[in-house]
């Protein structure tokens, strides 16, 4: 469980992050993923048995990233996410 954070979970720069029996509990955002470094490659993240419990962004996939929820493929279409968490992008 993670409960009153900024980011639940997150996955950036070509990884891959598999999260299971698991709860985001009042964050800003549930699931983030995206690519911070243009060397590398979008991320992925496979959430199963996953809850959200007030969260006011449930997830956030940048373009060519994925997330696999609940048996559902969700594709990224935003750009520079990046930008949204660190300064100078």
């Amino acid at each position: 469980i993670v409960k009153g954070s900024n980011i639940g979970f997150a996955s950036k720069d070509n990884s891959v992050v598999e999260i299971y029996d698991s709860q985001a509990i009042d964050c800003n955002y549930g699931i983030v993923i995206f690519k911070k470094k243009p060397e590398f490659g979008p991320a992925v993240v496979k959430a199963k048995n996953f809850k959200f419990e007030n969260v006011n962004t449930l997830y956030l996939v940048e373009k060519e990233s994925k997330l696999y929820y609940n048996r559902k493929i969700i594709h990224g279409y935003k750009k520079n996410i990046a930008a949204l968490f660190y300064d100078n992008y």
